[in-house]
């Protein structure tokens, strides 16, 4: 079924028709044509990240103001973990959280997902920066599955690091996010929970949790 003409910058499918409309379209683009680029990497992340990442490849050639540079570099990032380039995604989402510092007003995932990302992978050159960020955001407790992240990440960097007393609290606290069989959202009480991808990470706190 073809997309309405207002969501042509949402297609989750990529074809080389799909790209020839797109690209015709967002030619014809004047006040949102930036917004539009990043929306339709936002799309395909999952389904493509390699022509997200092409996207937003584009996006930082052509952009005519940086308003987006948050959220496309956010998105470059989970291209990069979705294709298994690690230590590239890291960078990217330190990136995005650069822009996030300097333009407050755009915020995304990326201060849950980097220091989750960096402990996983226990990438430790960037721990001090991941515990700094998780800790910081330590607030964010819309929804289970961000709590969950952050506590995973400062307990497993904290229990790489020897402070076992702390890591033990957050790997707690981790476990008790997992849990959660409703959101704090009143109507969308299965948004944001815990789900069954986040087996390894589990593994790690339970272990943490019963030292």
């Amino acid at each position: 079924m073809p997309r309405a003409p207002s969501e042509w910058f949402r297609n989750k499918r990529w074809s080389t028709e799909i790209e020839q409309s797109f690209f015709t379209r967002l030619a014809r683009s004047r006040t949102q044509r930036d917004q539009n680029l990043v929306i339709q990497a936002v799309e395909l992340v999952d389904s493509r990240p390699d022509v997200a990442l092409r996207l937003i490849e584009v996006y930082f050639e052509s952009r005519t103001e940086p308003f987006h540079d948050s959220r496309a570099w956010n998105a470059k990032a989970s291209a990069l973990q979705r294709l298994g380039e690690i230590e590239a995604s890291v960078e990217a989402y330190r990136s995005t959280l650069e822009v996030e510092a300097s333009q407050p007003g755009v915020q995304t995932g990326a201060r849950v997902e980097y220091p989750y990302l960096v402990a996983l992978h226990q990438i430790k050159k960037h721990y001090s920066h991941a515990l700094e960020t998780a800790e910081a955001n330590s607030n964010d407790i819309a929804f289970p599955i961000n709590r969950f992240k952050l506590c995973a990440a400062r307990a497993i960097i904290l229990g790489s690091l020897g402070r076992l007393a702390l890591a033990k609290a957050a790997a707690e606290e981790a476990l008790r996010a997992a849990d959660e069989t409703q959101s704090e959202f009143r109507h969308h009480r299965q948004l944001g929970l815990v789900r069954d991808d986040h087996k390894d990470a589990m593994s790690q706190l339970r272990r943490i949790a019963s030292a």
